[in-house]
């Protein structure tokens, strides 16, 4: 995760830096792409998801890391509502755009499965994908609020929400022998995100 300053700076500057077994994809490059936020993926790899999507289209790059942007929310509980609602309204939409009708499911969610797929046909990846970034980055412009989000994740959106001290300056960690960069606040994050995060 990284500020949306340097996220964007990061797209641009990807694919000219990366180390060359690397390379970055996102929506804007890839056609079928289903990722709201960008991946590092590693060339000539591929993956495999068990329940993977039923569009052959979609793009599935092999072995990747996530890169998240961090955004302003704001601070007013309703605004936050209607922010995490919204979020959660395109998500829903991009779901029903490229589900799998699963043999367990029933006669009528088959049926909605179906028409919705069929009623959303004709919007593309790319369309879905950039309005979820636009009501992500929708509380940037404002004065600064103190609290940040990972808008893209897949977590819950109140989860997420954190004082920018959370995050701070980066420091280094431990972990399974080797050193990487976490928020500052390590143990205040995690505990947000997982409660005991221990067990």
């Amino acid at each position: 995760a990284m500020p949306r300053e340097d996220y964007e700076r990061f797209i641009e500057m990807a694919n000219e830096n990366l180390n060359s077994k690397l390379e970055c994809h996102s929506y804007k490059t890839d056609k079928f792409f289903l990722s709201p936020h960008i991946l590092v993926v590693l060339k000539k790899s591929n993956i495999t998801f068990k329940n993977d999507l039923s569009d052959s289209r979609a793009v599935r790059p092999g072995i990747y890391v996530d890169i998240l942007p961090l955004d302003q929310v704001p601070l007013d509980k309703r605004q936050r509502i209607y922010h995490a609602r919204s979020l959660k309204f395109i998500k829903a939409v991009k779901y029903y755009k490229y589900s799998r009708i699963l043999v367990s499911d029933g006669m009528l969610k088959k049926l909605i499965k179906k028409t919705l797929r069929l009623l959303l046909s004709p919007v593309s990846y790319y369309r879905l994908n950039d309005i979820q970034q636009k009501i992500a980055m929708k509380y940037n412009s404002l004065p600064d609020t103190g609290e940040i989000c990972s808008t893209l994740s897949h977590y819950k959106y109140e989860k997420l929400c954190m004082p920018k001290p959370v995050f701070g300056t980066p420091k280094l960690y431990n972990f399974e022998g080797r050193m990487y960069y976490g928020p500052e606040k390590i143990e205040d994050y995690l505990t947000r995100i997982f409660g005991n995060y221990m067990k």
